[in-house]
């Protein structure tokens, strides 16, 4: 297959490997849609959104028999695009940049709301930054 699995940290709960990121598109992970149907919701409303808007991931398991998963919200952000986004020639559909966030990511400090997505936002509006961290220490 020349690709890399995932399970996406902790979603062993929904099945075994649930996405891979082709070797000739990196940075985009195919849903292996017939283990699973794969929903991008509005977290507050849990309406599903539209290709290309970001959202929250929630999937529903046909792989797992003894306690099937439906709906199961994952708290991933996550932004869908069509399969004929893709450049490998698969037919499933792929999450641009794979897990793009946590729809409960923010830390308290010192009593402000800080949100890593917002930070994000800010950082990559720098040229030549390809990659960074975030530190929180007392």
């Amino acid at each position: 297959m020349g690709a890399k699995a995932y399970d996406t940290a902790g979603m062993t709960e929904v099945s075994t490997i649930v996405m891979f990121e082709p070797r000739e598109q990196p940075g985009g992970c195919h849903v292996i849609e017939d283990h699973l149907l794969e929903q991008v919701t509005d977290s507050e409303t849990g309406r599903e959104v539209g290709y290309g808007e970001r959202g929250e991931r929630v999937c529903t398991s046909f792989g797992r028999s003894t306690t099937p998963l439906l709906r199961y919200r994952t708290s991933d952000l996550v932004l869908k695009v069509p399969h004929t986004a893709a450049s490998s020639g698969r037919t499933w559909d792929l999450y641009r940049g794979g897990t793009i966030g946590r729809v409960d990511d923010m830390k308290l400090v010192r009593g402000t709301n800080v949100y890593p997505g917002a930070v994000e936002a800010i950082v990559r509006g720098f040229d030549g930054i390809e990659e960074f961290q975030i530190r929180i220490s007392r």
